[in-house]
């Protein structure tokens, strides 16, 4: 922690915005309350399946350094505005020139002042604090009332340098407004790094919203993702998390359908092998009346590798006729490996409908008998039943080009 602090104090002058009084009050703020937290550990409740002690002997530098530009960034393969961004740092080059001018970089962003309206100040977790201090880069999307983006919005990180990059976006989307944005994030195979991820989505009435991630980081890096939603009245919020990447990753969402009729659909996939640990928690907040949610997570899971789903949906008193959906289930692949899956639903509310459930096993083995007798080989037969249960979860994505390209993904993943 003293080295931490020390690396503020030294390179606080050097961060984006550092002229901005309001700013560095957040951060010192944020180093004071990183005194007073620990990193969680497995006695925390919330993190009892995740060990994050390699994460933490990691000596992460926490400023950004700027290194040579890669060639070439294979991302998804989509016709998009792009913003891309290299160890933190925008990259102009590999970037496209059509970005509408309500999308940003924090960087500039901060310079005018903009991201002081949706910067959020009350934040308890230990990671969001560690990237309320020094965050340094990111995006900011303020979508005007009525606006519907032409086409995605593909934000695009890609990571290779031994160094913790701490990432903050901003997503403020006007009322009536529609768009879908994706986040992808790759790597340098042959590195170790640290992504910290503290993302605000906010909807204004009747926002329609797309919010696509992919996480593909390298094999050795780490990943830790917040994303604090809040929904107006009537607005709809549809996200898919695709997990492929990283020694270990957790992503965060925590929802609050904050106005009547507003509407979410949390959609993920996990997909992990060889000794990795993916971690996914959702909270959704039922806080008014004739709101809905749907939730669908699966996992597939191959040698030693962990996944995790824990989803809570809270439905207050004054949520009445809430309608809400929660399923998880996991599908592994060998002996060794491992899910652990917690459904919560916490109801305070007395006209409602609600449902959860979760299931782990392994391949039907009529189903691949029955495909064995139509000649099919028993590899094969498994391959396809393993792509057509990963394969529910990514048809929820309401785009045919871009499901197919994570389709892509996920099947050289398999």
């Amino acid at each position: 922690m003293q080295e931490m602090i020390q690396q503020y104090q030294q390179t606080k002058p050097l961060l984006k915005g550092s002229s901005n009084v309001w700013l560095n009050e957040l951060r010192d703020a944020a180093i004071s309350k990183l005194q007073t937290l620990s990193p969680p550990t497995r006695h925390d409740e919330d993190w009892k399946y995740t060990d994050l002690s390699a994460l933490i002997k990691q000596p992460f530098n926490h400023v950004i350094e700027r290194t040579e530009e890669p060639k070439e960034i294979n991302a998804l393969n989509v016709d998009c505005h792009k913003m891309v961004f290299i160890n933190g740092v925008y990259s102009a080059k590999h970037s496209s020139n059509s970005n509408p001018v309500y999308i940003t970089t924090l960087t500039e962003a901060l310079s005018s002042k903009q991201a002081e309206k949706l910067w959020g100040k009350n934040l308890k977790d230990y990671f969001a604090n560690l990237n309320q201090a020094f965050a340094n880069c990111g995006v900011v999307i303020q979508l005007p009332a009525y606006t519907v983006l032409d086409k995605p919005l593909q934000i695009i990180h890609y990571s290779s340098a031994n160094q913790a990059t701490h990432i903050r976006n901003c997503f403020l989307f006007g009322s009536n407004s529609q768009a879908t944005i994706i986040e992808n994030f790759i790597g340098d195979t042959e590195k170790t790094y640290f992504n910290n991820i503290l993302t605000e989505t906010h909807l204004e009435q009747n926002a329609h919203i797309q919010h696509i991630k992919v996480q593909q980081e390298a094999n050795s890096a780490f990943h830790i993702a917040n994303n604090l939603v809040s929904l107006q009245s009537q607005s709809h919020y549809y996200s898919h998390v695709i997990s492929l990447g990283a020694a270990l990753a957790r992503n965060e969402i925590n929802v609050n359908l904050s106005e009547e009729h507003s509407t979410c659909a949390l959609n993920g996939l996990y997909v992990a092998n060889n000794n990795q640990l993916l971690d996914h928690h959702t909270q959704i907040n039922h806080q008014k009346a004739n709101c809905t949610s749907h939730e669908f997570y699966r996992g597939v899971i191959d040698d030693k590798a962990h996944g995790i789903f824990s989803g809570k949906i809270v439905i207050s008193q004054d949520a009445q006729k809430s309608a809400t959906q929660q399923r998880n289930n996991n599908l592994l692949l060998s002996a060794t490996a491992e899910a652990s899956s917690r459904p919560q639903l916490e109801i305070y509310a007395d006209d409602v409908k609600c449902s959860h459930g979760s299931t782990t096993g392994q391949l039907d083995h009529d189903a691949l008998y029955y495909m064995q007798s139509r000649g099919i080989h028993k590899a094969a037969a498994e391959k396809l039943l393993t792509l057509a249960f990963a394969n529910e979860v990514l048809q929820q994505i309401n785009s045919p080009v871009i499901y197919d390209e994570i389709a892509k993904l996920v099947q050289k993943k398999l």
